[in-house]
């Protein structure tokens, strides 16, 4: 019985668990700390030893699904020294206001509706 344990048991392939993790994005539904939660899950498996989290960081900024938060935080955290900490909180900040902005009609959308108005 061991001998057919031992063959048929179960082995990870490092190559394919360090692909998906560098292929992991955000999308559009996920919080910036949700996002990091996926890349941690995705990581796990893979043996990054001591860069796990400059490896987490840099495909969290990497990997970002909005262009425009992408490119500010690449703006802000220009340097490899960057900790995971600030950049998660700056993405946050950044997501909320632009989804704050998201919720205020544009001027040009009310000057559009009282000139159909009047």
């Amino acid at each position: 019985m061991e001998f057919m344990s031992s063959r048929y048991e179960y082995s990870r392939n490092g190559l394919y668990d360090l692909f998906i993790f560098g292929n992991t994005r955000g999308n559009a539904n996920q919080s910036p700390k949700e996002f990091d939660d996926r890349l941690k899950d995705s990581a796990k498996f893979c043996e990054l030893g001591t860069t796990f989290v400059q490896r987490i960081r840099d495909q969290f900024l990497l990997g970002w699904e909005d262009k425009y938060i992408r490119k500010e935080l690449l703006q802000i955290f220009s340097r490899t020294d960057a900790l995971m900490e600030d950049i998660l909180h700056e993405a946050t900040m950044i997501s909320d206001a632009e989804k704050n902005a998201d919720a205020f009609p544009f001027k040009h959308d009310i000057l559009v509706k009282d000139l159909a108005t009047s």
